[in-house]
């Protein structure tokens, strides 16, 4: 991918963003004679659809028979031809009936850096961050590439803990849509599986009525998204709600949204903990090691929740009729203050009881005393011991 040819792309975004939404679906088409024309007398009318990608890398992945060591930033141009029948196919049933991995053909998003798609795709096709490596080969100085990683981990894509939090396919489809803050909620958290459930009312009776589906403000925080997704839009003369976008358009922008963007509930798969180390685990490890131990403390209705939105709490859980919103911190040193406050914020975002961080390192004196004030109950390396201690009750 040229520098010049992204720069080109940039400066034509804005009519480009328009027609983002409508290039998921509905991919430009140029009918030409079909090849494949019957040998009876009589003829029958029949058409390819020619559906052109064009500025990709040439890379093993995307075009049969290339070589992975000539990968290089070279454009290409590519055509696939789909035979029609009574029915036309579009390219999604094409790819696949042909098992060819589906790829964005989005080449910048605007509000982040030039080159995020690219260096966000090598790292999740990847399934790592090789900073050296992506610095040579974008040309960018360790302060840039670190800018590029936190918009990425802004995306949902890595975590807090930078682990890649999708897979390839589930990005290439995610790109199509994302937007920077394009799920940002006020006042709660973003779930895939609330924004579908609102989207299914919405088609089946009508936007007032999910006015009633959660707290206000809430509401308001889903709908912004979907007039953002370009799924609604806002009329000011009559105050109300158009819808913009078909049944199958709305499904169709709810599967580019990966699963990851919703709570799961956790499950006991019988990992062995025995001899875990809690200070030898990534983030996403610590915070299922964390559920674990939870639930042999007899908490109840434990979700960990998505990657991206959290507001900083990991764990969601009950225990003797008390909602608890707990953040998990697997540090090498003692936790700061910042990750207090953001547990207290998320608490009430989260509408639960309680805020708790859970670290297998201490807290700061600042920290402590930042938690007497807000609230918040702190479990060190001593209490999670304690409750580890309470996993063979």
């Amino acid at each position: 991918m040229t520098f010049m040819k992204k720069f080109m792309d940039m400066l034509n975004i804005d009519n480009w963003e328009k027609e983002k939404l409508e290039e998921i679906s509905k991919p430009e088409k140029e009918l030409v004679p079909n090849q494949y024309a019957s040998n009876n007398t009589e003829s029958i009318e029949s058409y390819s659809m020619q559906a052109t990608v064009s500025d990709e890398k040439i890379t093993d992945c995307n075009i049969p028979g290339s070589n992975a060591l000539e990968k290089k930033e070279t454009e290409v141009q590519k055509s696939i031809f789909i035979k029609q029948t009574d029915l036309e196919e579009t390219i999604d049933e094409y790819l696949i009936k042909e098992s060819i991995p589906y790829k964005s053909n989005r080449l910048i998003i605007k509000g982040v850096h030039l080159y995020f798609i690219d260096i966000a795709r090598e790292i999740v096709a990847q399934k790592s961050i090789r900073t050296i490596p992506l610095m040579r080969e974008y040309h960018l100085s360790e302060d840039e590439l670190t800018q590029v990683l936190c918009e990425i981990q802004e995306a949902g894509i890595l975590d807090s803990n930078r682990n890649i939090t999708m897979n390839i396919s589930e990005f290439e489809r995610f790109i199509d849509i994302y937007e920077p803050s394009i799920f940002a909620c006020a006042h709660s958290a973003f779930d895939k599986e609330i924004f579908m459930v609102m989207g299914e009312i919405i088609f089946d009776k009508g936007v007032e009525n999910v006015y009633d589906s959660l707290p206000a403000d809430e509401v308001i925080d889903y709908l912004n998204i979907m007039e953002n997704l370009n799924i609604i839009s806002y009329d000011n003369y009559q105050n109300i709600y158009d819808i913009l976008v078909s049944k199958k358009d709305f499904d169709t922008i709810c599967n580019c949204i990966p699963n990851s963007f919703s709570n799961t509930n956790y499950e006991d798969l019988g990992i062995d903990y025995s001899q875990a180390n809690i200070d030898n685990m990534s983030g996403i490890e610590f915070e299922k090691y964390c559920a674990y131990i939870l639930s042999k403390n007899n908490f109840t209705e434990i979700k960990i929740t998505p990657a991206s939105g959290d507001h900083g709490i990991d764990i969601l859980a009950l225990k003797n009729e008390i909602t608890y919103a707990i953040q998990c911190k697997c540090y090498s040193d003692n936790v700061g203050n910042a990750a207090i406050q953001q547990a207290h914020t998320g608490k009430s975002l989260y509408h639960k009881d309680i805020a708790v961080v859970i670290t297998n390192r201490y807290f700061t004196q600042q920290a402590i005393e930042e938690a007497q004030a807000l609230g918040v109950k702190l479990w060190d390396r001593d209490k999670l011991n304690e409750m580890i201690g309470g996993t063979n009750k």
